[in-house]
């Protein structure tokens, strides 16, 4: 596993001795790197910081990396890597600025500062130089390879254990961003700001035991296949801790112009600007009923998943990483009871909201909305002090906006192994905090982009924890990027369907038109589906027809084989053989058919590392077998069960529960909500917190009923 080579080869570096001549150089070129942003660029950074005020570590790191205003105007063709110096020393100052607890591992091998900041740089230049020309025309290596090496370095600044850097590079591996078109902008300035607070934010979340995919740099749909250069591993660890290239001079001007990503009519078209206007002028008493009420259930729905996960395992690891980092303020925090920054706020519910895979799913886009969008508004609303009815304009707004960006990266976006909640979540979280926030159209455009930029996600990491924090990022970075367009942060004119923009980066394909396609006249948010069952939504209609057969009278000690057709796609997303954990299980469609049988269900109850290790439960999923089938629609499946003397009884899944064309009612959304929360607010507190959510933008003010633990 390269993570895990990597980590080998870092650590035996920090304990070997290192050649003078290239520390000697490391430290005399991680002294330039430290000059200040630009006075204006530091004013509006100062006015969105991560935490309380700029004290914090993600913001000392974003100010310290930050590029200074006369940087695109030197000639840097004969210097050494000054963007990978910049980040990693950044990223070692964020370290040092944390408390002890975020900051130092005693069970970990330190090493001398430099030498950590060299070691980082010299792995982010070799990963930049690895993924080849295509990668260097479309993005920014300082925030993509970048991050990769402010892991490391912020790991290694207070020591680090093998698991702990392992962890690390793989929950780097989605926080990547910076695209070429914002390259001598504001914007473009401040993404080796961005980059140095993601990776002190990997390693603190390492640090508190996140988890993340072992293969998130080189398996099938991690970083290196979504770059398009997996085979780029071969050549990246060749002489590492000999052979320093971090040292060697480096052209530093702009790569040759991107290819244009194909495109469909319209491409010409910029999207950002429209979506910009439609989302700034959207006015709640134009939306249409079924629109609003759309709305109102995807905000019931999420708060309800809030509540619930309040103690999950992974969010208290993630709270008390962003405890640790120093993450204070007064946001409210849905359903924990605490107050913290924004920043922290949004974070934490978009990823309470999610963490269940209980949420909802654009099914055109498999764009899961409500967590990152609702994340977002509530954490815009207490910065503001907004009422429910702007908290609502904001959701519609977003889950419009965020589902759009996912039409015109189409199916091609997702099956290049980007997570759409990730990617477009970004964008459809930056457009309901601007709402909330009353920004105007250009600042809105300008919050779109930076959003875009920061956008991030790879489905490797399904099944462990750092997928949900794909979601409470895009939540974060959401309310984040408002904030900063709102200070005047500005980035490209284009940037989403520019040359080297957000398309370019992220998708094989372009379709602007599509996207626009009757906006404002039919709404994306009443295609939004609520999950009836707590795990990937290919999976639902196989649960369906396990019910159905549970329902029949099939006696399950007796089932000799299983077989279930689904469309392609499902075994792309669920074909976990052998989860060894609830979060897991979550991917297996072989799960999910065992305790749909046998429990009639598949709530979070079915979804615990308890129940993916029962042997009941494995022993079922083991006589399941999954076929294929191109001409299968995705809410559909059809399976076959097996019973001593050949007798055979097939269901057929036409659309499964929860789908678009077989919504769940209110009555259902209301019982799935009661379920989750009574056993947290009583029977009393669950039916206050209901109507709340679907009063929101009634006469009384309903958003801190909404907030309460």
């Amino acid at each position: 596993m390269l993570a895990s080579t990597f980590a080998d080869h870092v650590l035996r570096t920090c304990a070997a001795p290192v050649d003078a001549a290239a520390l000697a150089a490391a430290k005399a070129a991680i002294g330039p790197s430290g000059a200040p942003p630009a006075p204006a660029l530091h004013r509006i950074a100062a006015q969105a910081p991560y935490g309380p005020d700029t004290t914090d570590p993600l913001t000392t790191a974003l100010l310290a990396a930050a590029l200074p205003e006369d940087w695109h105007r030197q000639d840097r063709s004969a210097e050494p890597a000054a963007w990978a110096w910049r980040v990693c020393a950044a990223a070692a100052a964020g370290m040092e600025a944390s408390r002890p607890a975020a900051a130092r591992d005693p069970a970990g091998a330190g090493c001398d500062p430099a030498l950590a900041v060299l070691i980082g740089a010299e792995l982010a230049v070799r990963l930049a130089a690895a993924l080849g020309a295509r990668h260097a025309a479309v993005w920014d290596p300082a925030g993509s390879a970048g991050v990769l090496g402010a892991a490391v370095t912020a790991c290694l600044a207070g020591g680090a254990t093998h698991g702990r850097l392992t962890t690390a590079l793989c929950i780097a591996a989605s926080l990547t961003g910076g695209h070429r078109v914002h390259d001598a902008t504001p914007l473009g300035d401040l993404t080796p700001g961005f980059a140095a607070a993601a990776g002190v934010l990997a390693a603190a979340l390492a640090g508190h035991g996140v988890t993340a995919s072992p293969t998130a740099l080189e398996g099938p749909r991690g970083l290196l296949f979504t770059y398009g250069d997996r085979a780029a591993a071969a050549t990246l660890l060749e002489g590492f801790g000999t052979v320093w290239t971090v040292l060697a001079p480096q052209r530093h001007t702009t790569p040759a112009a991107a290819e244009p990503v194909p495109s469909q009519p319209g491409t010409g078209t910029d999207l950002a600007a429209r979506l910009a206007a439609f989302a700034s002028g959207l006015d709640l008493d134009t939306v249409p009923d079924s629109a609003r009420h759309a709305g109102r259930r995807a905000l019931a729905n999420v708060i309800g998943l809030a509540v619930d996960a309040a103690s999950h395992p992974a969010v208290l690891a993630v709270a008390d990483t962003l405890r640790d980092l120093g993450l204070r303020g007064d946001v409210p925090v849905a359903g924990r009871g605490e107050t913290v920054s924004g920043y922290a706020a949004a974070l934490l519910m978009g990823y309470a909201m999610h963490v269940e895979d209980f949420d909802d799913t654009h099914l055109r886009t498999v764009l899961h909305p409500g967590a990152p969008v609702v994340g977002a508004a509530l954490a815009a609303a207490a910065v503001v002090a907004a009422d429910g009815r702007d908290v609502l304009a904001g959701v519609v707004a977003g889950i419009e906006v965020g589902s759009r960006v996912g039409i015109a990266l189409g199916p091609g976006h997702f099956d290049r192994g980007w997570h759409v909640t990730g990617t477009a979540g970004h964008v459809g979280a930056a457009a309901a905090a601007a709402r909330v926030l009353r920004l105007d159209a250009e600042q809105t455009r300008h919050a779109l982009a930076i959003a875009g930029a920061l956008a991030a996600g790879v489905t490797e990491q399904l099944g462990s924890m750092t997928k949900a924090l794909h979601v409470g990022r895009s939540a974060a970075d959401g309310l984040q990027a408002a904030l900063l367009a709102r200070a005047g942060l500005t980035g490209a004119a284009d940037p989403f369907g520019a040359p080297a923009g957000l398309a370019a980066a992220l998708a094989p394909a372009y379709d602007p038109a599509a996207a626009l396609e009757r906006l404002g006249e039919e709404w994306e948010v009443e295609q939004n589906a609520f999950k009836p069952y707590s795990c990937g939504i290919v999976s639902h209609p196989v649960i369906d027809a396990a019910i159905a057969a549970r329902d029949a009278g099939l006696p399950t000690a007796d089932i000799e084989r299983v077989v279930v057709t689904v469309r392609p796609v499902v075994l792309e997303v669920m074909g976990v053989r052998e989860p060894v954990n609830g979060l897991q299980s979550k991917f297996s469609v072989y799960h999910c058919f065992a305790v749909g049988m046998l429990d009639g269900g598949a709530g979070p109850a079915q979804y615990t590392d308890a129940r993916a290790s029962d042997p009941q439960v494995v022993g079922l999923r083991r006589k399941v077998e999954a076929v294929t089938d191109p001409a299968m629609p995705k809410d559909a499946c059809r399976v076959q069960v097996w019973l001593p003397g050949g007798v055979t009884h097939t269901f057929t899944v036409q659309h499964a529960t929860g789908s678009v064309a077989a919504p769940m009612t209110d009555a259902q959304l209301e019982a799935k909500f009661r379920l989750l929360t009574a056993p947290v607010l009583g029977d009393d507190g669950a039916a206050r917190r209901w109507r709340a959510a679907m009063s929101v933008d009634g006469p009384g003010d309903e958003l801190l009923e909404l907030v309460r633990a």
